[in-house]
C-alpha cells in the first residue's frame, strides 16, 4: 500500500514539476528552485486540482512581480499559496 502512495506523490511532483516548467516557457525565466518548490506543493496537495491552483497563483505573483531571468521563488510564497489552495472546501 504504501508503493501506492509513493507513486500518487511521485505523479503529483511531475505535475507540479510540468506546471513549473510551462511558467518558465511562459516568462522566459529559470526558476532555480524548481525541484525544491514542487516537492512542497507535492506535498501539501490533495490530488491534481490543487497543484493546478497552487501553480495558477504562483503564476499570477512572477506576473505581478514582473520576475525576469534567474530567480529562487520565495517558499514563503509558496506556502501562502499551498495554504490559499488549502483552505478552498470542495465539499
Amino acid at each position: 500500500m504504501k508503493e501506492g502512495i509513493n507513486t500518487t506523490m511521485e505523479s503529483v511532483e511531475e505535475r507540479a514539476k510540468m506546471q513549473l516548467l510551462a511558467i518558465e516557457m511562459a516568462y522566459n525565466i529559470k526558476i532555480r528552485n524548481k525541484d525544491d518548490v514542487a516537492r512542497i506543493i507535492a506535498a501539501s496537495s490533495r490530488d491534481k486540482s490543487d497543484v493546478l491552483m497552487a501553480c495558477s497563483s504562483i503564476s499570477t505573483w512572477i506576473a505581478r512581480n514582473g520576475i525576469s531571468g534567474e530567480t529562487v521563488l520565495p517558499i514563503d510564497i509558496v506556502m501562502q499559496s499551498m495554504k490559499a489552495v488549502n483552505d478552498i472546501d470542495r465539499g
